[in-house]
């Protein structure tokens, strides 16, 4: 769990210097790509194994397990087998896009992108948490290590691959690593503007029980309301001087309308609705669309000026 922890910790390092070097709009020359013919293979794999699991809902917890872990380690195994190394003339052709563009994620079986935020980059950053990766020699890790420190002698030691406690879990020469998209489209994207009165009451989406509820609630009422229209009718219909039964009857429809009427909606809200692939984080798309950091600390100074608007009555800005 460590290890892998580590891994897309160097992966998001890695991606950003890719994105700040060659942008995020086109393929360069030494990007890795994954090739199509591959891919499918690789999701026909899994699905080949999640289809028993859902059919076989009652099977034993470590067996579904041993299954899921099988189909992971086939699909990355695919992943391996079909990467492959951009040249300028496939740049030349169009023949990928940036959404073909992978990284990898540090191990024995990998390749590295041939660029410049390839396999010098993993060095540096692997280098600077003193981690000797798999194929990596003791001169490049101390030109590496140099160099992340700023050029400095203060570079940490090399950290063995293989550690000396020799519990596989914790070795990376005992991991063969993967590859991840560099970015993700996301699908069926779309959104709802919705006004509400309260921040912490109000269901801006509301889940399928409360749905149910309402809909109970609604059916329970109804006879109620019939038979207080159908006196109301009567009564109309009966008393003398229609007229002033008619202007009563209105009077009092007006009464229960002026109670009825919905609370002043002070806030205004977004609901988004959209599809990303496994491993994707929502957080990571809003954070995206908002422009805004996804910290602990920016999200308690959004707590602390919604606390303090509320306190004074003031409607939320939009978030």
């Amino acid at each position: 769990m460590y290890m892998h922890a580590w891994q897309s910790f160097v992966w998001n390092r890695a991606a950003s210097e890719r994105i700040r070097r060659h942008g995020a709009d086109k393929v360069v020359a030494g990007d890795l790509v994954l090739l199509q013919d591959a891919a499918p293979a690789a999701s026909r794999q899994v699905e080949a194994v999640a289809e028993p699991q859902q059919q076989q809902q009652e099977e034993i917890e470590g067996v579904e397990a041993d299954e899921a872990d099988a189909a992971e380690a086939a699909s990355a195994a695919s992943r391996l087998a079909a990467v492959h190394i951009v040249t300028e003339a496939e740049v030349a052709e169009g023949r990928f896009s940036i959404q073909d563009v992978v990284l990898p994620l540090p191990g024995g079986r990998v390749q590295y992108p041939q660029h410049n935020a390839g396999w010098k980059l993993y060095c540096q950053l692997a280098a600077a948490d003193g981690v000797l990766l798999p194929g990596m020699t003791q001169e490049e890790f101390a030109t590496a290590a140099e160099a992340a420190a700023g050029g400095t002698s203060e570079a940490k030691q090399p950290t063995a691959a293989a550690a000396i406690h020799n519990v596989r879990d914790f070795q990376l020469a005992g991991l063969s690593g993967d590859y991840r998209k560099l970015l993700h489209v996301p699908t069926d994207l779309g959104h709802t503007v919705v006004k509400y009165s309260h921040r912490d009451q109000d269901d801006l989406l509301p889940s399928d029980w409360s749905e149910l509820q309402d809909s109970q609630q609604k059916q329970q009422k109804r006879p109620k309301r019939d038979a207080q229209q159908q006196e109301q009718q009567t009564a109309s219909a009966d008393a003398a001087g229609g007229a002033a039964a008619v202007d009563s009857v209105r009077d009092t429809v007006g009464a229960e309308g002026s109670r009825s009427e919905p609370i002043e909606q002070l806030y205004c809200g977004v609901v988004l609705e959209f599809m990303l692939p496994p491993s994707c984080y929502a957080t990571m798309l809003i954070r995206e669309l908002t422009k805004s950091s996804t910290s602990k600390a920016s999200h308690r100074e959004l707590t602390k000026s919604s606390a303090s608007k509320t306190a004074d009555h003031q409607p939320l800005a939009d978030n």
